[in-house]
């Protein structure tokens, strides 16, 4: 596949704790489990054996940095939006990438949320081929319990509502290229 996928999280989290996790510094990823399988069960041409070094984090020195990293990369069409009244962040971006290892920062910073967040199962982060492959998924977390974990098939109304978010943000982004 040669077309960038898009990310997209949607994470239940209270307003004093998700300020907390902005604050804080990104999950260290390679002490994060899971990671061999997600990457040993992704077909990739060329693909490196996936080493400590390969599970690079950001080297911001807050959350709230990677996501403004994201948030100023205007190409990338991206997303954060805290809704109080329901206590829901979406977070999003719509043209992410398609390089596997460019993937992994992102996982990981959004991994380390599972220590800030509610107790909510229906919480998952998502990358898939949004535009072009819809059913072509690239990671697929779910939340429980304190923790994050890959899991392989994407719940059917997860990805229903990875789309419809997504389709919201990128209407609202093509509004505002055609006024520009």
């Amino acid at each position: 596949m040669s077309e960038p996928s898009s990310f997209y999280a949607k994470i239940t989290i209270k307003p004093e704790k998700y300020e907390q996790f902005l604050c804080s510094g990104p999950a260290i990823t390679k002490s994060q489990s899971g990671w061999k399988e997600w990457w040993h069960s992704k077909t990739m041409y060329n693909k490196p054996e996936l080493t400590e070094n390969l599970l690079h984090t950001y080297h911001y020195s807050s959350n709230q940095e990677i996501i403004d990293h994201w948030l100023k990369a205007s190409q990338s069409y991206s997303f954060s939006e805290y809704d109080r009244e329901n206590e829901t962040w979406h977070f999003g971006i719509i043209w992410f990438t398609k390089d596997y290892l460019e993937m992994i920062p992102v996982l990981g910073a959004i991994r380390g949320i599972a220590d800030f967040k509610e107790d909510n199962e229906s919480d998952f982060a998502i990358i898939y081929s949004y535009f072009w492959e819809p059913d072509h998924m690239n990671a697929y977390l779910k939340f429980r319990s304190g923790t994050s974990e890959f899991v392989e098939k994407a719940d059917p109304e997860d990805l229903k509502l990875a789309h419809l978010y997504l389709t919201k943000k990128w209407h609202q982004f093509a509004e505002n290229i055609l006024l520009d």
